[in-house]
C-alpha cells in the first residue's frame, strides 16, 4: 500500500501552492490490489471528473481529472501505481529466438 499526502505543507508528498488549497488538503492511497482511494480533508473541496467532494472518501481511477480547491490539478506523473500498465508502444521492437 502506498499513501500520498497532498497539501500546502512543505512536507507533503505532493505540494500544492494555491491559497484555495488546504495545508492538509487530501490523501491518496493505492491499495495492494490497485484500488485508488482519495480522501478529501479540505475546506474548499476536491473536484473529481467535474463532481465536487468535501470531506469524503471515494474511489478514483488512474488518470481521472482531480482538481484540489478548484485551483490545482493533480499531476498523475507524481503517483506511482504498480498496477497501472501502459500499452506497448507501436514503435516497440519485438525479437524472437528461432
Amino acid at each position: 500500500m502506498k499513501t500520498y499526502q497532498i497539501g500546502r505543507f512543505p512536507e507533503a508528498d505532493i505540494v500544492l501552492f494555491s491559497s484555495l488549497c488546504s495545508r492538509n488538503h487530501a490523501k491518496i492511497t493505492i491499495t495492494e490490489i490497485g484500488k485508488i482511494i482519495l480522501e478529501d480533508h479540505s475546506s474548499n473541496g476536491t473536484i473529481v471528473n467535474s463532481k465536487k467532494t468535501i470531506n469524503q472518501s471515494l474511489e478514483i481511477k488512474f488518470g481521472d481529472e482531480v482538481v484540489f480547491g478548484g485551483a490545482e490539478k493533480l499531476d498523475w506523473s507524481k503517483i506511482q501505481n504498480q498496477h497501472y500498465q501502459k500499452s506497448p508502444s507501436l514503435n516497440s521492437t519485438f525479437t524472437t529466438n528461432i
